[in-house]
Parts: structure tokens; sequence; C-alpha cells
């Protein structure tokens, strides 16, 4: 299934091609309807214009300003990702008082196996940040490519763990 970004938002009630509702009215239960995404403080990420892009794509930006309160989040399981600034980290490490790939390394052992979606951009080579790419990250962009390219290859990345959630446990 692929994300489509236009202007024109899709009605929330749209009718199914078979005649039948997308929303049960008669399911108890709300449905949630955004994708929570994490984004670790300070950042230059954290934008209207960046905000406004991962909403289209039904993804709330959650900004965090401490690393263990990140963790936090990611324990209680109501994140679906998390969006790290590699540059931002690493160029605040003394402040923070975590570097990138402990911090990366940390997330995956408190996400226990669920399926949480990091990923991380940078404006430096791949081979500057490939510890902590290897650390656990699922998709890695460039600073220089667009927030379009950013939230398709999120999303690509949670339809596959969605699958391999699926293979694994149906």
């Amino acid at each position: 299934m692929a994300t489509v970004l236009s202007s024109h938002p899709v009605p929330e009630r749209a009718p199914h091609p078979s005649g039948l509702s997308l929303v049960d009215p008669n399911h108890s239960q709300p449905r949630r309807l955004l994708r929570h995404l994490l984004v670790l403080e300070p950042t230059p990420l954290l934008t209207y214009e960046c905000a406004r892009a991962f909403r289209a794509a039904s993804y709330a930006i959650r900004p965090v300003r401490s690393w263990q309160h990140t963790l936090e989040w990611v324990e209680q399981g109501e994140i679906d990702g998390i969006l790290l600034d590699l540059d931002a980290i690493d160029a605040s490490v003394s402040s923070l008082n975590i570097s990138a790939p402990r911090l990366i390394t940390l997330l995956r052992r408190a996400a226990r196996g669920s399926a949480l979606t990091i990923a991380a951009v940078s404006k430096r080579d791949f081979s500057e940040v490939e510890d902590a790419l290897r650390a656990g990250v699922d998709v890695f962009v460039g600073r220089q490519h667009s927030l379009l390219c950013l939230i398709q290859r999120i999303e690509a990345a949670r339809v596959r763990q969605a699958r391999r959630a699926f293979t694994l446990h149906g």
C-alpha cells in the first residue's frame, strides 16, 4: 500500500469500493487516526512546514526535550516512530550526555521487539554516521532530500515491519 500525499484531503468516511464503509460506526473503540513520531530537540526539523508535511501523511510529530523521556515514550508503546537528527545529537552530545549510536541502541532495547521505526537525517555522508545507522536505524535520508522523500521512506519501512510482524505471528 502506498502513501499518497495530495493537497486535497481524502474524506474520512470515504466509501469503500465494495460498498462497505472504512469506518464502522458500531465499533466501540475509537480509531487511532494518526501515527505518532517523536522528534528529539533541539533540531531544525521542528518547523511548521515539516509538521504540515507529516500531518498530511497521517503522522503527528511530538517533540521531546530529553532522551530519557524518549525512552519512556517508547517503553509505553504509544509511539510508532522516532525521527533523529544525527547532526543535532552529535553537536549537543555534551548537553545530552549521550551519543547517537548509544541512544539508538537504547531505543531498540526499550522497544522490546515492537514495530518501532527509527529514521535518521544528517548532512554528513553515510560513512561518517555509519556507527549510528548500524545501531538500529531503519531509514536514513540526507538532509538535502525533500520531506516527501523522508516521509515515503518512513512509511515504506513501517509497512515492511508490519509485514515482518504478520509473517512471524500470522
